[in-house]
């Protein structure tokens, strides 16, 4: 059975096609002197008739500024001069990212971005600032993706996660990520990075990772505690510790299993029963390639009027085929047989998918990363990063949207929103202080301040508006 390629549009190169349509344009005109347009034939100047329009391609490279806010102090000069006590007004502060630290928002997110979207290691960093001339090493690097994690970035997983887990259709998936320093576990041996996301019925889709020492059934069941309708997994058995979840198969996975099996005999001869297991598969993904643009209910009917004879027809030809239980065929058909009933059951909601695909396609930013840092230094209970860095994917991923439109004009505004949260309680607790102080020498200064510290307690909340937004309204970046 051939399969057919691929192709892919080719694209001209222009810039036109290359660039978004809301790119910036600079434009400049070049035209020749007056006297050296002089009509050859009358000598009166010609004037112009047409244009020719080249377009090319800029990149400006990014570049370090020493940003300095400057707080000025107030003192009456009256009272001074009266020899009676001086009041003293100071501007208010902005709570620092890390205090006592250099670190602004702007620069922890580049080195997030840099770090979990680029999948650029700190040391290739370090090279690059230091080709600039900015001598910002590794560790300091790497303490300001621990701190701003920890401080800024931890509660919001944990808001995602409980979004996460009160949806009606969920999928998993984990890969292996090598731990050096892991408690009680040998530094060649494997740990994992689980995932869970959200299905093609969300809105607002949500992409999580979690680290685990292990593959154990202990952790999805763990993580997905509470949870009580469908998750669509590979089939791994560890899922099925998953108290009340309904069990989603993936056709994926069967299609794959029976392409493996194709060529057994070697010399390009393909197995038949290989190639009658690949094409039921293919039936299956193309009626719902035709449903694509149904609602949920539509898709239902379609898929036990269409799909549902082709799934008997495949049930009844698999019971007629055998083959040895450990060749590719027979791990195929095994597969078949054993996840039947969960591979059936995206027949009861038309918003389950035939596949697990959507899942495979959210951690594969994670694997193309693991290829560059090869290996995590340390375990889950270690400060020396794990956790930072599962943190780090999270909001990295296209889906949560976090750190995607950071190169903007408002700069690297997603973490700067993010401490806007942290910030609202602080200066509300600053600002009732200073209150309290004027309110017993000048009221009419403090009923000044008040309005003042109103308007900038109000600006911030806004502020702290945004991330919701960047979370759950940015999701058109995701490829869905």
């Amino acid at each position: 059975m051939e399969v057919q390629a691929h192709s892919r549009k080719k694209r001209s190169g222009s810039a036109r096609e290359i660039l978004p349509e809301n790119a910036e344009v600079e434009e400049e005109t070049h035209e020749l002197p007056e006297e050296a347009r002089l009509c050859p034939q009358c000598g009166e100047v010609m004037q112009p008739i047409g244009k020719e329009v080249r377009e090319t391609l800029e990149i400006i490279p990014a570049k370090v500024i020493l940003h300095r806010d400057i707080y000025v102090t107030y003192g009456c000069g009256s009272c001074k001069q009266n020899d009676v006590s001086v009041p003293v007004m100071q501007t208010l502060k902005e709570p620092a990212l890390i205090p006592g630290s250099c670190a602004s928002a702007e620069a922890v997110a580049h080195i997030a971005v840099q770090k979990y979207v680029m999948g650029s290691p700190l040391y290739r960093q370090e090279q690059e600032w230091n080709r600039q001339g900015v001598m910002l090493s590794r560790q300091t690097m790497s303490n300001w993706l621990l701190r701003c994690a920890d401080d800024w970035l931890a509660p919001i997983y944990g808001e995602l996660r409980k979004l996460l887990l009160a949806r009606d259709l969920l999928h998993a998936d984990e890969t292996e990520v090598q731990v050096l320093h892991e408690p009680g576990k040998a530094p060649q041996t494997q740990s994992y990075m689980w995932l869970y996301r959200t299905g093609s019925d969300a809105e607002h889709p949500i992409v999580l990772y979690e680290y685990q020492p292990g593959r154990g059934k202990d952790y999805p069941k763990e993580f997905l505690e509470g949870f009580r309708s469908y998750l669509q997994t590979d089939g791994y058995a560890g899922y099925n510790s998953v108290e009340g979840a309904v069990h989603v198969g993936c056709w994926a996975h069967v299609r794959r299993k029976f392409n493996d099996a194709l060529e057994v005999s070697g010399k390009g001869k393909k197995s038949p029963t290989a190639a009658q297991g690949v094409a039921y598969c293919t039936q299956l993904f193309k009626l719902e390639e035709q449903w694509k643009d149904l609602t949920p209910e539509e898709r239902q009917k379609k898929r036990a009027e269409q799909a549902k004879p082709v799934l008997d027809a495949i049930l009844a030809w698999s019971k007629t085929r055998t083959a040895a239980p450990k060749s590719k065929l027979g791990i195929a058909l095994n597969y078949l047989k054993n996840q039947w009933s969960m591979l059936t059951t995206y027949l009861q909601d038309g918003r389950i998918e035939l596949s697990n695909n959507r899942a495979e396609r959210s951690i594969k930013p994670f694997v193309i990363s693991r290829k560059n840092f090869l290996l995590l230094a340390s375990g889950r209970n270690d400060q020396s990063g794990t956790l930072t860095s599962i943190i780090y994917w999270n909001f990295s991923s296209s889906t949560n949207a976090l750190f995607i439109s950071l190169y903007t004009s408002e700069r690297y505004i997603t973490i700067k929103h993010a401490i806007c949260f942290g910030k609202i309680i602080s200066i509300f607790f600053r600002q009732f202080k200073f209150f309290y102080y004027f309110i017993s020498r000048n009221v009419g200064q403090f009923l000044h301040n008040i309005f003042c510290s109103f308007f900038r307690f109000l600006k911030c909340i806004l502020n702290a508006m945004k991330i919701s937004f960047y979370i759950f309204r940015l999701t058109f970046y995701d490829f869905r």
